[in-house]
């Protein structure tokens, strides 16, 4: 089974839309796919439900939460000395964590809309490869098991 590392961007938009998004969150939620996210990502999940254009009040940011926290395996974040020593990589500093804390967590691929993220890594995925990674890996695993049988 493939492992997948969402941003934060990935992790909200799958949270609050219906969506590819949403259909990694709901593969990773059933054991179809190896979600992993780090401490850096998992806060800035919880800052940008705090955001009032979403208009959600503390008790439903809390359940948002607990169901991220259900679903995927929660890393420590990327040393900050690792970080530090990688800013020049991207224009968008406040990227280098997540990029960084991928590049440690041992995933096979980095899921984000991001375009200076993907461009960063050759594992990165948009939302809908890593789908249809997962997909075909179930279908090769189901054709596996049918000629056991």
């Amino acid at each position: 089974m493939a492992s997948f590392f969402p941003d934060a961007n990935t992790v909200v938009s799958g949270l609050l839309f219906n969506g590819p998004e949403a259909e990694l969150l709901r593969q990773g939620a059933l054991g179809l796919a190896a979600l992993s996210i780090d401490e850096y990502v998992f806060r800035e999940v919880r800052r940008a439900l705090t955001k009032p254009a979403f208009g959600l009040d503390p008790p439903a940011q809390n359940r948002l939460m607990a169901l991220v926290a259900s679903w995927v395996t929660m890393l420590p974040a990327a040393p900050e000395q690792l970080v530090s020593e990688n800013l020049a990589r991207l224009r968008d500093k406040k990227d280098v964590p997540v990029l960084v804390a991928f590049e440690v967590s041992g995933c096979d691929h980095l899921v984000t809309g991001d375009s200076e993220l993907l461009r960063a890594t050759a594992r990165g995925r948009r939302t809908r490869q890593a789908i249809r990674m997962v997909k075909q890996s179930l279908r090769s695993s189901f054709a596996e098991s049918s000629d056991d049988d």
